[in-house]
């Protein structure tokens, strides 16, 4: 067995938020160490992700005609938020890939008159995948949905950006293999596979 420790984890915030809710923290949220509980605050992040999804005009089953799932999660936990706090959770769409993307977060707890400094509670990353539900398979990033990080990257803050080359604007690596097919509905039933 491998007695090398293993590094901290270092999550890099991005310069600019595309989405930011508050959330406030609940008796249920708080665990016998009277602060915020390490899976109750996934979870809080899980609502601010589907009130980013909302403001999209999306919904975790609906982007553009696919859903999504959670493929992994990493989390850096900073300091402890307790019940009352009022958090801040911050959401940015990281790396795109060609069936997921990367959506980091940072969560800081308000400023309160116990409190009177924001304190940054943690900060994460949730590896998102694109899923089919009618063939329980992942699906490629839909193009409407590349267009619009591709123009929330470019600082243009419109619901429907204008038609413009998605990977010259994100540069990405390999991105001549991507394909940006629309989705084809068979009704299969199969295990999911996420890999």
């Amino acid at each position: 067995m491998d007695s090398t420790p293993t590094p901290a984890l270092r999550i890099a915030l991005p310069a600019q938020w595309h989405f930011r809710t508050e959330l406030p923290l609940y008796i249920e949220h708080v665990n016998h160490g009277q602060h915020l509980d390490n899976a109750r605050l996934i979870g809080l992040v899980g609502e601010a992700r589907v009130r980013l999804l909302r403001h999209w005009g999306y919904s975790e089953t609906d982007v553009e005609g696919v859903g999504i799932v959670v493929r992994d999660v990493a989390a850096q936990y900073r300091a402890e938020a307790f019940y009352g706090d009022t958090l801040s959770v911050a959401l940015a769409v990281g790396a795109l890939r060609p069936h997921g993307f990367d959506l980091v977060w940072q969560v800081s707890a308000l400023a309160t008159p116990e409190r009177p400094q924001t304190r940054e509670i943690a900060r994460g990353r949730h590896g998102i995948v694109f899923f089919d539900y009618a063939t329980r398979s992942k699906a490629r990033v839909p193009h409407a949905f590349a267009e619009r990080v591709a123009a929330l990257r470019e600082g243009d803050q419109r619901s429907h950006p204008q038609k413009r080359s998605v990977l010259t604007v994100l540069a990405m690596p390999g991105g001549e293999n991507i394909e940006f097919d629309p989705p084809k509905l068979q009704l299969v039933s199969r295990p999911a596979d996420f890999s």
